[in-house]
């Protein structure tokens, strides 16, 4: 690479063979000749839709076990909400079986989050709220 002064630099160009040859008495080819036209993205553009293809695979990929536990940390504060809601209706004398109901409902969808501390807190709050609706007659069939 060779600097001239304070204009640009200048360095290896695509015809740079070409010019040697001519330099050299060689074959005349016009400075300005466009190279041979390649397709732009023909070969590659199937490899690099695979490669951002894999690459985002592999971001929901990562990303599916702390889905799990936010669904499952927000299905817990959900049960918690609700059997604070049981105990104050219970205090009130006004026990409606709304509550009930969407606690049983909670209970019912709740899956492991994959992290066992959390999985653990889950069972005891589920444990609680089957307490909850044992004491007022109703009874889950999970197995």
């Amino acid at each position: 690479m060779r600097i001239n002064g304070p204009s640009r630099a200048v360095g290896p160009q695509a015809g740079g063979a070409t010019r040697r040859a001519a330099m050299a008495g060689g074959s005349f080819a016009p400075a300005t000749a466009e190279p041979e036209a390649r397709p732009m993205g023909g070969a590659h553009a199937p490899v690099l839709a695979g490669l951002d293809a894999l690459i985002a695979l592999q971001s929901v990929e990562d990303d599916l076990p702390r889905q799990r536990r936010r669904r499952t940390v927000r299905k817990g504060n959900e049960l918690l909400d609700v059997l604070e809601e049981i105990k104050l209706a219970f205090l009130g004398g006004g026990l409606s079986g709304t509550a009930l109901d969407r606690a049983a409902a909670l209970l019912v969808s709740l899956e492991p989050s994959g992290d066992p501390g959390l999985d653990s807190l889950i069972e005891d709050i589920a444990l609680r709220a089957e307490v909850e609706l044992a004491k007022q007659g109703r009874f889950l069939n999970r197995s």
